[in-house]
């Protein structure tokens, strides 16, 4: 059986990246880790154990987090890059304050009438 990289502390590093970039992703899109751990089932403990990377993100759980807060599975495991289209791009620094104030938008009729008036907006240039 392969060996995991493990730390002195006894943590998996790719645990802490993901950990902390959960933590990271979590604030820009202004949410507690109670409201976190509301919207995909778990309590605030749970949520504070994958962020510090104590405990290893199942994999449905990653991908409920990726949904709630608007990023690709590869943003916990590259630094400021993500695919689109089949290619890599960089985010730019506007793309947190702009998934922060889209996730404030509860109404999803609503967030589909931005998304529309995006695509619209790409298309006339």
């Amino acid at each position: 059986m392969p060996r995991r990289n493990i730390k002195k502390n006894g943590h998996n590093p790719v645990d802490v990246f993901a950990g902390n970039r959960l933590q990271t992703r979590r604030k820009e899109c202004g949410l507690s880790q109670e409201k976190l751990g509301d919207k995909v089932g778990l309590t605030f403990g749970q949520i504070q154990k994958y962020e510090y990377g104590l405990n290893r993100i199942p994999s449905d759980k990653l991908h409920q987090f990726c949904e709630i807060l608007g990023v690709a599975v590869s943003y916990f495991f590259k630094s400021g890059r993500t695919t689109v289209g089949g290619g890599d791009i960089i985010l730019g620094p506007e793309i947190p304050e702009l998934a922060k104030h889209f996730m404030r938008i509860k109404v999803k009729e609503r967030r589909d009438a931005v998304l529309a008036l995006v695509e619209e907006i790409v298309d006339m240039w």
